[in-house]
């Protein structure tokens, strides 16, 4: 016999918004574009401005940092009840994908090792994946509680 009763089911996660649409949340699809084109280039602006606070050695760590900071504000920006779709895609997608730096992390990484660094580039992973799906969850948790 069948269960009723329901598993929580994660929320999925669809071009940054959370996959549940309101029929009312219509908008120009060129205009939804136009935002995340331009809080993209916020984001890297965010970046870039962040990591010009560095340099040499510690410039890796920023990147992690930098990281961590977006995994927890997407954490929280994906249960923000308040925020339309078109919002969260606008700044899922858009600043928060200019604002991250996966590839810089990954390419530091293998040039580390290549370097004949591995263990530091180890420790960056490690760091990066272990803190960023922490700080996720911590925005994730935040953000429900808070909306």
């Amino acid at each position: 016999m069948a269960s009723t009763t329901r598993k929580h089911e994660p929320r999925r996660y669809v071009h940054g918004a959370a996959s549940s649409r309101s029929s009312t949340d219509r908008q120009d699809p060129r205009v939804i574009v136009l935002f995340v084109a331009l809080a993209g280039a916020g984001g890297v602006l965010a970046r870039y401005g962040l990591s010009s606070l560095v340099h040499s050695a510690a410039l890796p760590w920023m990147t992690v940092g930098i990281n961590v900071l977006g995994s927890f504000l997407l954490g929280v920006l994906i249960v923000a009840h308040g925020t339309s779709p078109h919002v969260r895609t606008i700044l899922g997608v858009g600043f928060l994908g200019g604002f991250t730096t996966f590839s810089t992390f990954t390419v530091q990484v293998f040039l580390d090792a290549e370097a004949g660094a591995a263990g530091r580039g180890a420790l960056l992973l490690l760091v990066s994946v272990a803190a960023g799906l922490a700080a996720a969850a911590g925005g994730y948790y935040l953000g429900k509680a808070a909306f």
